[in-house]
């Protein structure tokens, strides 16, 4: 009887332990889309991030999802054609309202030529003070 009381007792501690969440558990994060505009062969995209950033590192995998995201989003619409897609990136609304992104910019070629298609940096232009 002692043996299955033992054996139960690790059983539940085990499914215990194996149910906790560490705190370095990724976290689904919404930015806000302040404005976004598709112009001739120009897209122009503001955004804010509505959390407070660690690293340039978070700075730059939001910006780079973002980029990739609205690549896919107007996909059909850029087809072969050489376009520039712009990325300002905010902390508030009211930096937007300014006019000023306190996170910088990014700018990106769009199948700038046959050896080049897709997605590619033009200028690095992003801040993390």
């Amino acid at each position: 009887m002692k043996k299955l009381i033992i054996l139960l007792f690790i059983v539940i501690t085990t499914f215990g332990l194996a149910s906790c969440k560490g705190s370095d558990e990724p976290v689904d994060l919404t930015i806000q889309i302040a404005q976004e505009t598709y112009i001739d062969n120009h897209i122009e995209v503001h955004i804010i991030v509505p959390i407070e950033l660690k690293n340039m590192a978070e700075l730059n995998e939001i910006a780079m999802n973002v980029a990739s995201q609205k690549y896919e989003a107007y996909f059909d619409e850029i087809g072969t054609q050489a376009h520039t897609l712009m990325i300002y990136v905010y902390a508030s609304n009211a930096e937007f309202t300014a006019n000023t992104p306190s996170y910088g910019s990014l700018s990106f070629d769009i199948n700038k030529d046959v050896t080049s298609p897709g997605l590619s940096v033009l200028q690095n232009g992003l801040i993390f003070e």
